[in-house]
């Protein structure tokens, strides 16, 4: 505030302050909202009680009840089995809090190579030195869920490389007749983040691209 910048808390683009009256104020608006929210997986099953991202996961296995939000602090119990879907640190991060929770099997399902991943080498060699199991070539098809709805397994098919895509890494598809199944009471979805899609609600009139990512001016 020293150097003149007025902080104007508990503001909602679209709420409590509309885009055009935001643009109208200033002669450039610069957007840094950041991805807060957790890519889904896209499939059947995936509503599941036991599905839960990264981020969340993270934040229940590693921060006592107290310090959460009310909506967090239920416990994640002692799940004797766990598989993360992901490739990154993040990924990495996942696993080995899952072998600390306690969990007798850890899987880590990736649907590229080992070379592919983008994670730091030195995180894979730890996991693997904690016991997690990794299926490289593998791509979740269904989240399977008992009577009551709480997951009880994760439906996987075999993937090959095929072509390199737009950047530069093969594209995997998926080999008929491969499907395969691991049991789970936990599925961790570490694939990445979105922006918050009520972004898009809020400022219908601004260009976006297919990751509801702002298409900003180059100038």
């Amino acid at each position: 505030s020293t150097l003149g910048v007025e902080v104007r808390t508990n503001m909602r683009i679209g709420v409590d302050l509309s885009w055009d009256d935001l643009r109208a104020s200033a002669d450039a608006v610069f957007v840094a909202i950041g991805a807060s929210e957790g890519a889904r997986l896209g499939i059947p099953g995936e509503d599941a009680d036991g599905v839960i991202t990264a981020t969340e996961f993270l934040v229940r296995s590693n921060l006592p009840p107290e310090e959460l939000p009310e909506s967090l602090r239920t416990s994640l119990g002692s799940p004797k089995r766990v598989v993360v879907v992901g490739g990154g640190d993040t990924s990495m991060d996942c696993v080995r809090s899952a072998r600390r929770l306690g969990a007798e099997e850890v899987t880590l399902v990736y649907r590229r190579t080992e070379a592919e991943m983008q994670g730091r080498i030195e995180e894979r060699t730890h996991a693997v030195e904690e016991g997690v199991r990794f299926e490289y070539l593998a791509s979740p098809i269904e989240v399977l869920h008992d009577a009551e709805g709480h997951v009880s397994g994760l439906r996987c098919v075999r993937m090959e490389l095929g072509d390199a895509d737009d950047t530069g890494r093969r594209r995997p598809h998926p080999v008929e007749g491969s499907e395969f199944d691991i049991a789970a009471e936990i599925v961790v979805t570490a694939i990445g983040y979105n922006v918050d899609p009520e972004w898009g609600v809020a400022v219908p009139s601004v260009t976006r691209d297919r990751w509801d990512r702002l298409v900003v001016d180059p100038e």
